[in-house]
């Protein structure tokens, strides 16, 4: 599973209810700027720039579609191109998630009228399986891979870590030691190192295009 298949996934809770709300876009962005990445197809100067780089095609459609926008925005902020980014490939993501019948569309309506689609989780157990994995990590059972160590990345980028890790899964860590530990995963120090700087460096720019959709939208 992809990262940005991962976050949906985590980020759906098992009534339907999306977790990132109105930032969703953006942590899906965010992601596939991340993994793109870790697969040597891009890479941040020291101003937060895209920079395009030599390395094989992806073949998945997500990333590939990631790939091709993101080289049309080679030299801009990455901060600035998740949101519009991410706006783009969501449909993309959650199509994924829909043809291994993980997560099914089921359309809103109104007084009778479509107003949009919500997204139910068609198999729990896959997310709870997920969910053990990544708590195990956060509570130090486990030591984090690359996998795991970008999702709770992202996750806590988006600040929804709480929401994921509910306090019944954890009952004796509290929501402020949860987030010390997510941070301490986010900020690297595991196997192997370049990949880990490297998730630290996509979480931070996922994470300032998060606070700015936020300051964007208490300004409307």
């Amino acid at each position: 599973m992809l990262i940005a298949e991962d976050i949906l996934l985590l980020g759906t809770d098992e009534r339907g209810r999306d977790l990132f709300q109105q930032y969703r876009q953006i942590v899906v962005g965010g992601a596939v700027l991340t993994e793109l990445m870790l697969r040597g197809n891009l890479g941040l100067d020291g101003k937060g720039k895209i920079q395009v780089r030599e390395a094989p095609a992806p073949t998945e459609p997500l990333l590939a579609q990631g790939l091709q926008e993101l080289a049309r925005r080679d030299g801009r902020r990455a901060r600035f191109v998740i949101p519009q980014l991410g706006t783009g490939l969501l449909d993309t993501a959650l199509a994924g998630l829909s043809r291994e019948e993980i997560l099914q569309p089921e359309r809103m309506r109104l007084l009778g009228i479509p107003v949009g689609t919500s997204w139910e989780l068609v198999m729990p157990a896959v997310r709870q399986q997920r969910q053990r994995q990544l708590a195990a990590v956060l509570l130090g059972m486990e030591q984090p891979t690359t996998s795991t160590g970008a999702t709770i990345a992202l996750l806590q980028a988006a600040n929804v870590i709480t929401r994921v890790f509910p306090s019944e899964m954890r009952p004796a860590t509290s929501d402020k030691e949860l987030r010390e530990r997510a941070r301490a995963v986010a900020t690297g120090g595991w196997e192997p190192g370049d990949e880990a700087a490297l998730v630290l460096e996509g979480a931070r720019v996922t994470r300032h295009a998060w606070q700015g959709a936020r300051r964007h939208a208490g300004r409307l």
